[in-house]
């Protein structure tokens, strides 16, 4: 019962998060067009404001993939980010097998050092290939 509990709450929060999110950017929009409406009623030309960095940043996004290095970087967070899923998700293991009563489930708390070592293992390769790349370009 407490599971079930707790996953609706993580739901909820989740849906209420959105939800927050959603109305900020609504409120955003909505103070864009009244400075908008007021700029035009003052005579101004009517422009539209835009994120001009965002919009060269989305054009430019085929052309950064030409580039190796962008791979590269893509690569390595990709790498930083799987290895603490599994280093987190390892010790989430350990924990609930040391945790439980059953003697017998008891018994396979290692089974966790083995997302923890491959979580390791995925973190040494980002702190070499960091170390590295920094090394190359000096």
């Amino acid at each position: 019962m407490n599971l079930e509990l707790f996953l609706i709450l993580l739901i909820a929060i989740a849906i209420a998060a959105w939800l927050i999110v959603r109305q900020q950017n609504f409120r955003l929009r909505q103070m864009q067009h009244r400075e908008r409406l007021a700029a035009l009623e003052e005579g101004l030309p009517a422009t539209r404001e835009r994120n001009h960095e965002g919009d060269q940043d989305m054009s430019n996004a085929a052309e950064q993939w030409k580039d190796p290095s962008t791979y590269v970087t893509w690569i390595r967070f990709s790498t930083l980010g799987l290895a603490f899923l599994l280093m987190f998700g390892g010790v989430g293991m350990l924990v609930s097998f040391i945790i439980v009563e059953d003697p017998e489930m008891r018994k396979l708390w290692s089974l966790g050092l083995i997302p923890i070592m491959t979580g390791f293992g995925l973190f040494l390769f980002w702190a070499l290939t960091t170390a590295m790349l920094r090394k190359k370009d000096d």
